[in-house]
């Protein structure tokens, strides 16, 4: 283009961001960076690698009318990312990578929503279903080492059919559960990062931590990674460290930073209950 020209120009700290891919795969990203070792001495010409992907029985944006929803681990969310992360890590370390769509409808003529929701035992709605999944998708993507991730999207729209009812709230402006728990996940794990994955002892129990970058506090993610209702009563969370205090943070319909609790600390030791919603311990040492 020459000189002058081009968006680096008008401002060096803008970050070009590619066009999101449709699906989770790495074929085209690879050409461009062929492409880019031929023509651009090995320069790629993006800041941030952008996928999409909403999590169903296809495994793909845009599936068949038979396809639904299914969990974030059924789906092997975190697993796929990895091999995208770690792509980038080997070739073009420095670039980030983003999800700049994912999530569920809370309609039942959609693919991407859950339709295996009336087999629950007891029975579980489609929001419920959004919100559990939503946190727990943000979760995958934190321990795939995503640097960024955007739900699709802020609000339900007209019409029917997929995407028309994907978002926080509905079309009269009603918070579903799904802001109040994205809510809650925010203002509970701010300014801190993933640590890693913590052994539960527990098929059924998988345990995040993350780490405050300044403060040394800390969280315990625990969540059944299941989709039929499964509960673990009483669990038992070891905690490293000279944990001195450890509050319960639930997730909650209508409540912005969920309803908390003090925990009881026996021998480094509490005792909660465990369900497919996640529950967020924060303590003061991690």
């Amino acid at each position: 283009m020459g000189a002058g020209y081009g968006v680096k120009n008008a401002d060096p700290d803008m970050k070009l961001v590619l066009g999101g891919f449709a699906s989770i795969e790495i074929g085209y990203v690879q050409s461009i960076k062929l492409w880019s070792d031929f023509y651009r001495n090995g320069s790629f010409p993006a800041d941030v690698l952008n996928f999409h992907h909403y999590n169903n029985t296809e495994g793909m944006q845009h599936a068949l009318k038979q396809a639904h929803g299914i969990s974030p681990e059924a789906d092997h969310f975190k697993e796929r990312m990895q091999k995208i992360v770690e792509w980038r890590n080997f070739n073009i370390p420095g670039k980030e990578v983003w999800i700049s769509e994912f999530g569920w409808d809370t309609g039942e003529d959609s693919f991407i929503s859950a339709t295996g929701h009336k087999n629950y035992p007891g029975g579980i709605s489609l929001y419920e279903l959004q919100g559990i999944w939503l946190i727990r998708g943000y979760l995958a993507g934190t321990a795939a080492r995503v640097d960024r991730m955007m739900m699709f999207l802020a609000n339900d729209l007209k019409g029917k059919g997929v995407f028309t009812n994907s978002g926080f709230t509905t079309r009269d402006g009603s918070f579903k559960p799904s802001w109040y728990y994205t809510s809650t996940l925010r203002n509970a794990l701010t300014g801190m990062v993933f640590l890693d994955e913590y052994p539960s002892g527990d098929k059924n129990v998988w345990i995040y931590r993350y780490k405050s970058k300044t403060t040394g506090k800390g969280a315990y993610v625990l969540w059944c990674p299941t989709s039929d209702g499964t509960t673990v009563e009483n669990y038992e969370l070891n905690m490293t460290g000279n944990v001195k205090s450890a509050t319960n943070v639930s997730l909650a319909d209508k409540q912005e930073f969920g309803i908390r609790e003090m925990q009881e600390i026996v021998n480094h030791t509490i005792k909660i209950n465990v369900s497919e919603r996640p529950v967020i311990i924060l303590v003061d040492k991690l």
